[in-house]
């Protein structure tokens, strides 16, 4: 008897484990799972472990809810597997069989990821599976919501060779200047390629670039939209060291189309940035440092103006500077490791910041805090460092309703991160204009 209650009991301890896993394993969060630590409760039973780093709720809800769908889940996994060799149709037609073997497997990887961290829906993950051009493959592109498409599109342009070759009156390029889509913010991913382009126009000091900005038709005020796009990479390319009398800009619209609109594949094509060779002028005004500024007005005929929003037409260069609808440091405002304290250098180069948002009451800013590879809870910490910036902007005299907070950590990375030269560069603060 006593036998029979002891196997009873055991049997009754292995069955109530059972259950605990079975619960465990549909209301845990699947691997590369996500959370706001602020939001510790979702809904619908799924809830945050400690440790995640934020996300945007929705999709933790998305992904949360899908664990607890077993089947779901995997019809998903099955489905998005397939989606990456029409996304490498899409943008790999230009490389060679070379390249492609090294592109594909980046791109469809990280395709694949993207269609099931942030499911995508059933049509479009259908869509891919059958197409078989890369016309079809942009087809299905389209159907993605504007953040999704601006990722994929992000991780192709991360992943794809680029070139620059100055040609007789154009300047030739393998790679794409990548903008989020229906706005002039220029992705960081184009950066590369716009550093290579002002190489080339170093190299070369005798010919000017006209960049020539284009939009698809449907956008909404297209010729203002390419008009801001290329006044973007004008000013991208200063940034980079090419003097600002050989970089002009101008925006056409959508009146020049090099295919048709009537496909997403056409439409693409349509999006585009150009770069048009000129010669010199040689009946220019005298302008030593090659700024556009004559030396005749020019302040600092030395040293060229850095084109930042803040006091551009004196000719002399200021402590900060804009980049597409950023405003980077130019000598980062510096802190040592493990610590969220700004030093006197980098108190003056704030001085700058706060300067342009008295003097423009419209702007509003997001500062983001980064950290190196090695830091202790490096999420944490890059919001300390944009704290003690915002904090410091405010005291400066910047309105602080303008001014949002956020941290990337130690995701991205502006320098490799091996040596302590790599990663003092990569505890910075960014600025968005929002």
């Amino acid at each position: 008897m006593r036998s029979l209650i002891g196997s009873l009991v055991v049997m009754l301890i292995m069955l109530i484990m059972l259950i605990a896993l079975t619960r465990l394993a549909v209301a845990a969060p699947p691997s590369g799972y996500q959370c706001n630590p602020g939001t510790p409760k979702l809904g619908e039973g799924c809830s945050c472990p400690a440790g995640f780093v934020p996300k945007r709720d929705e999709e933790n809800i998305a992904v949360c809810k899908l664990a607890q769908k077993p089947t779901e889940a995997a019809t998903v996994r099955s489905e998005c597997a397939k989606v990456g060799p029409s996304v490498v149709r899409a943008f790999g037609a230009a490389l060679t069989a070379d390249e492609l073997k090294k592109f594909s497997p980046i791109v469809s990887k990280a395709a694949v990821v993207r269609c099931e961290n942030a499911p995508w829906r059933k049509e479009v993950r259908a869509c891919f599976a059958k197409a078989t051009t890369e016309e079809a493959a942009h087809e299905c592109l389209e159907q993605l919501p504007p953040v999704q498409r601006g990722g994929v599109d992000a991780d192709a342009a991360r992943a794809q060779p680029f070139a620059v070759t100055l040609g007789k009156d154009r300047v030739e390029l393998k790679g794409a200047i990548v903008f989020a889509q229906g706005t002039a913010t220029l992705s960081s991913v184009s950066q590369p390629l716009i550093d290579a382009i002002a190489a080339a126009l170093k190299a070369n000091p005798t010919v000017r670039v006209e960049v020539q900005s284009h939009t698809e038709t449907g956008d909404d005020d297209s010729q203002r939209l390419s008009e801001r796009r290329a006044a973007v990479v004008q000013r991208a390319l200063i940034s980079a060291g090419v003097p600002a009398a050989r970089v002009s800009a101008k925006g056409f619209g959508d009146k020049m189309p090099v295919a048709s609109n009537g496909t997403a594949w056409g439409r693409s094509r349509n999006r585009r940035v150009e770069f048009a060779l000129r010669p010199l002028d040689p009946n220019a005004p005298a302008d030593r440092d090659q700024d556009g500024i004559p030396d005749a007005t020019d302040k600092c005929p030395d040293k060229p103006e850095n084109f930042n929003d803040n006091e551009d037409t004196d000719g002399c260069p200021d402590a900060t500077r804009f980049v597409s609808t950023s405003i980077q440091i130019l000598d980062q405002v510096r802190f040592k490791t493990v610590s969220a304290v700004i030093d006197p250098a980098g108190r003056a180069l704030l001085d700058g910041i706060a300067g342009i948002m008295k003097r423009d009451t419209s702007l509003k800013l997001r500062v983001t805090g980064h950290t190196d590879n090695i830091e202790p809870d490096p999420v944490k910490l890059g919001r300390a460092r944009a704290r003690a910036v915002r904090d410091y902007l405010v005291k400066a005299g910047a309105d602080a309703n303008r001014i949002d907070l956020s941290t990337s950590g130690e995701s991205q990375p502006i320098a490799p991160n091996g040596d302590e030269a790599g990663r003092a560069q990569n505890r910075r603060v960014e600025f968005q204009v929002l």
